[in-house]
């Protein structure tokens, strides 16, 4: 469509893309101050001078990340966008292909990558090292797991086969981030 021709929701394709970057700025912008909030520090407010990676981190902890941080951090965030037809995906497409607004596409997307199978699946691995406690203790765990066929969060997906492509990427970032100090 060019610039002034009408988009799915009726309205011009400038003015959902307009949209799209406000919420790309903005989100990142609530979800630092939100953090910031749970563990009872002030709101830093977003710089211009910084990548979105870099002003995310700024945003949260109060300090510029290490050009190491930020990358591995910025392929992070791609990967993630780029996750294939996922839930979450899923979920904005049916909702964009009603011709409904791009605002609630959004939250569609969100509400499905909130879920314990989807995004909420990093929570569920947290949780499950907090039960462990210590790495003396995750073999035991493990095992004990297996045998009261509990679920086991964080190793797999189901819809890779043969393996999460995006693997090679984040363990070469992981050892980029081994050697930071």
């Amino acid at each position: 469509l060019g610039t002034n021709e009408v988009a799915w929701g009726n309205e011009a394709t400038e003015v959902d893309m307009e949209r799209s970057i406000n919420m790309l700025a903005k989100i990142p912008t609530m979800i630092a101050a939100d953090f910031r909030y749970r563990n009872s520090k002030k709101r830093i407010a977003p710089r211009t001078d910084l990548t979105l990676a870099e002003n995310f981190y700024y945003m949260c902890f109060g300090k510029e990340p290490s050009k190491t941080v930020a990358k591995a951090f910025d392929i992070s965030l791609i990967l993630y966008a780029e996750h294939s037809f996922n839930a979450s995906t899923f979920t904005s497409r049916v909702i964009t292909s009603t011709r409904s607004d791009i605002y609630s596409a959004v939250v569609g997307g969100i509400g499905a990558l909130k879920g314990p199978l989807h995004g909420g699946a990093n929570e569920a691995v947290m949780n499950m090292m907090k039960e462990i406690r210590n790495p003396s203790r995750a073999d035991a765990w493990i095992r004990d797991a297996i045998k009261t066929k509990k679920l086991i969060m964080g190793f797999g997906h189901r819809v890779y086969k043969q393996g999460d492509s995006r693997v090679p990427a984040m363990k070469s970032c992981l050892e980029d981030l081994t050697k930071w100090s």
